[in-house]
């Protein structure tokens, strides 16, 4: 068993991992290739029935642009390596901690994921 699946009750747990089976299809596993349709679905979605206002022809070009599948999920694979190894070696800690030494009146510091917004429209840049 898949040691995400252990915390959910059984019935759940199977089909988690009935849905994340390796089931190749375009070179990525199903669960990749859904996620990246769902991504797209919400982000078509969140645009509605709204003019063409400059940022939606943006976005629009950015996933027309976007490379096959394949490509996505070995980009995807080569973040996910970054991350484990960030994580093994505490460096994100390391740099939290260095950046809050900077500010010594520093009295709160508030780490939320809202911070990214919405696909292809971060609320800060992240580069």
């Amino acid at each position: 068993m898949r040691e995400w699946a252990g915390s959910y009750p059984y019935y759940t747990r199977e089909c988690l991992i009935e849905r994340y089976q390796f089931e190749e299809e375009d070179g990525c596993p199903m669960w990749f290739k859904e996620a990246c349709e769902e991504n797209l679905f919400h982000l078509r979605k969140r645009r509605d029935r709204d003019v063409d206002r400059l940022d939606h022809v943006t976005r629009r070009e950015q996933v027309l642009a976007q490379p096959p599948l394949r490509e996505g999920w070995q980009h995807y694979q080569n973040l996910l390596r970054q991350q484990e190894d960030v994580l093994a070696d505490n460096s994100d800690l390391d740099a939290l901690l260095y950046g809050v030494k900077q500010f010594p009146a520093l009295k709160r510091v508030t780490i939320t994921p809202a911070a990214y917004g919405h696909l292809l429209a971060p609320l800060c840049p992240t580069q």
